[in-house]
């Protein structure tokens, strides 16, 4: 019985620390400038980066340069705060096995 008591809270360490990658999901966009962001779009010359491959290149450029300059403008999205919800469920999980263990070492 008591292996159901052992919890070690390292097993959840990665649902503590999420991971935000760069790319447009990291992105919090409801908190940007876009004054400023069509500006630095404006100084842009897309002919120029249209021009400088082929047709098959240009898509994998563009989404390249756009991911580059939001990178720079846009605010990354906070990491959310609070313990996550699986954490909590196995916390109340242990507090109900340890009411119940000690209500069965009491008979």
């Amino acid at each position: 019985m008591t292996w159901l008591m052992s919890f070690s809270p390292s097993i959840l360490a990665c649902l503590r620390t999420p991971k935000l990658h760069s790319n447009f999901r990291s992105l919090d966009f409801n908190r940007t400038n876009f004054s400023e962001l069509n500006k630095v779009f404006s100084g842009i010359d897309w002919k120029e980066l249209r021009d400088s491959g082929t047709f098959e290149e240009f898509p994998a450029k563009f989404t390249k340069k756009l991911l580059t300059v939001c990178l720079e403008n846009v605010p990354k999205k906070r990491p959310p705060s609070g313990k996550p919800k699986l954490y909590n469920s196995v916390r109340r999980r242990k507090s109900k096995l340890k009411i119940r263990l000690s209500a069965a070492t009491l008979r």
